[in-house]
């Protein structure tokens, strides 16, 4: 009975954890737009807050912008400068972050740095969108062309036919009218960002201002704020001449929150999460009652979908990586002597790899090739230690039971002709010869046992 209790015991804080650890991943989304929320108290004297920006366009680095913005509006910069390096993303994560430029109440200066930065892709238009366009020299922007996943195409240049052909028309012809009408509300080169949707056109940073791309070229942060010092710009319908020369600065670093979850929302950590998870829960599956791995392995699981929710996800990935782990269990239990394994291994490493479905966010990085090897490596080290160890107990003889008698020496009480008596392990058996008749006193070996009747032969047979 106590065992009984303790089991359900178990059981019962296994499904508490998971439940309590599914609470607390609701409760954080709910809490998260607080962190970013907070507002700075109010700065004394003219100053400049500046942010590094050197990630990918994805919904998370969305809000560290918006927050960077809504910092400059609540602590009363002159103006806000984010140093952008960014290969691109995602679109609509680029779309929201243009709104929130546009409608910033202080101006907003866009400086594509440090030497050998890039704004590519998606981080085009947000160049395009700021109030002052500043670049850094051996710098690049440009190369945005749409790609669309899968379609008639099997090259990378445009479809002619086809559902994918006409998607990418209607996604070009709208980034397209986007870059423009940017171009147009701050005077810049409309023509070239409509090359760089259509042809993935790029320029480095001295072409780009003598193209009208960028207003400013600039060594370092000094010497952008003295240069577009006393420029006149529109923020919010009017016009608004900057002071910047010789002006303190204010950072506006990642928060820790940011920083865990733009971590946590890397395609890498996201699949590795996901492994680590559905491991856990694989093993729970495997041995019922051990509690912690399934714990550890729900939560890991529950992170690494919330990570996938802010990426653009492959489905074939996901049924790949989901198949693995239903082959891993399976091994276990089949006497396929790590075929499966094997096969789980390949349907991993191809989950991997088409997990984040990089065509749809130019620039956004897929899941790491050593991460994918290290992962998979490490899991089939697992569970081909775990087949084994299931060979050895199975080839292994019998501890207990009537089974556990054959092989064992005992000796014969009555002749044995072919039936009598034998006395094994402190007790007392009948038996059968099959090594002709043996006198009383023998030893003899035990070679079957049939329900209560063994089965024996002489001790010194082969």
């Amino acid at each position: 009975m106590g065992k009984v209790s303790a089991l359900r015991i178990m059981r019962a804080s296994y499904l508490t954890c998971l439940l309590l650890g599914t609470l607390l991943l609701g409760l954080s989304a709910l809490l998260q737009p607080l962190a970013y929320a907070s507002t700075p108290q109010q700065k004394e004297g003219a100053h400049v807050d500046v942010a590094v920006f050197k990630l990918p366009v994805t919904p998370i680095s969305a809000q560290y912008w918006d927050r960077v913005i809504q910092t400059a509006e609540d602590d009363g910069a002159t103006a806000v400068v984010i140093e952008l390096d960014s290969p691109g993303g995602l679109v609509n994560a680029m779309l929201g972050m243009v709104q929130r430029t546009l409608a910033s109440k202080v101006p907003v200066v866009v400086y594509v740095s440090p030497q050998a930065g890039m704004a590519a892709s998606a981080a085009m238009f947000l160049v395009y969108s700021g109030n002052v366009a500043a670049m850094a020299p051996n710098t690049t922007i440009g190369s945005s062309e749409v790609l669309i996943g899968g379609g008639d195409s099997t090259s990378s240049s445009t479809p002619e036919t086809g559902d994918a052909a006409a998607e990418r028309r209607k996604a070009t012809n709208l980034l397209v009218s986007q870059i423009r009408s940017l171009a147009d509300e701050h005077g810049r080169n409309a023509d070239f960002g409509e090359k760089a949707v259509r042809e993935s056109a790029n320029l480095h940073a001295a072409d780009a201002l003598k193209q009208h791309v960028v207003d400013v070229v600039a060594v370092d942060l000094n010497d952008l704020l003295k240069q577009i010092d006393g420029r006149k710009v529109k923020v919010g319908g009017e016009e608004v001449t900057l002071k910047t020369k010789d002006v303190p600065t204010n950072n506006v670093p990642l928060t820790f929150i940011e920083q865990v979850l733009l971590t946590i929302t890397d395609p890498s950590v996201a699949f590795l999460l996901i492994s680590l998870g559905t491991l856990g829960i694989t093993w729970e599956f495997i041995n019922p009652g051990a509690v912690f791995p399934g714990v550890i392995g729900a939560l890991c699981l529950l992170v690494g979908l919330m990570a996938l929710g802010t990426l653009p996800i492959n489905a074939a990935g996901i049924a790949f990586i989901i198949l693995a782990f239903v082959l891993f269990a399976a091994d276990v239990f089949m006497p396929t002597h790590g075929i499966l394994t094997a096969g789980g291994i390949i349907a991993l490493v191809l989950g991997g790899l088409l997990l984040v479905n990089t065509s749809e966010a130019p620039g956004l990085p897929g899941v790491s090739p050593l991460t994918i090897a290290g992962v998979a490596a490490a899991l089939a080290g697992f569970f081909f230690f775990a087949i084994y160890k299931v060979y050895r107990a199975r080839k292994a003889r019998p501890s207990t039971g009537r089974e556990s008698l054959v092989g064992s020496l005992a000796q014969t009480r009555t002749d044995l002709s072919p039936d009598g008596m034998v006395y094994i392990n402190g007790e007392l058996w009948h038996a059968s010869s099959v090594d002709g008749s043996i006198p009383s006193g023998e030893q003899v070996r035990v070679v079957a046992a049939e329900g209560l009747q063994l089965r024996v032969e002489r001790a010194g047979s082969a």
